[in-house]
């Protein structure tokens, strides 16, 4: 992992990239898997206290996995405007740009895009990027003294849909 934003809980300027990879199996048990990941975010000062946020993504995983191990897309984190985990997969890429601006002390904005889709896919496949998702929304961040309360509603292709949850968005 790299980190050059300059606050990690609301960052206004910098990168984050990371890669990862994660072996299952060689030493017993029921699974025999290997599942590469890599997530770049950048911030981008847009003028006061307003924020454009980029978040892309992609995801591959190899051998026989479980369900739980495998890449989702949907919900309040990845993809707003459809049901949590609706699509699952192998493979994976996303992508969120996000404009986030201050409405008032501990209320902040936000105007979002998700693009993303979750999906089995092997070496010698070839991706239809017709088969991405798109969603589209806004959305309220409540710093409390719980931590970060969002409060989002993204309208996907079947609709819109209301998303509540704590933590940032990334």
């Amino acid at each position: 992992v790299y980190d050059s934003r300059d606050n990690i809980y609301d960052p206004h300027e910098g990168k984050r990239i990371g890669y990862s990879v994660e072996w299952a199996g060689g030493m017993g048990g029921d699974f025999d898997f290997t599942k590469w990941t890599a997530d770049w975010r950048y911030y981008f000062r847009a003028g006061g206290e307003s924020v454009w946020a980029l978040n892309l993504g992609a995801g591959y995983a190899s051998g026989d996995m479980p369900l739980s191990q495998r890449f989702t897309m949907g919900g309040s984190d990845t993809l707003r405007g459809y049901e949590d985990d609706q699509f699952r997969g192998n493979s994976m890429l996303k992508a969120t740009l996000e404009y986030r601006f201050p409405i008032v002390k501990k209320v902040q904005g936000v105007l979002f895009t998700d693009n993303g889709y979750a999906w089995d896919k092997r070496h010698e496949d070839e991706f239809d990027m017709g088969l991405i998702k798109n969603s589209y929304g806004v959305g309220l961040r409540i710093n409390s003294p719980l931590g970060p309360v969002k409060l989002d509603y993204g309208y996907g292709e079947d609709g819109g849909k209301f998303h509540f949850s704590f933590g940032g968005q990334f």
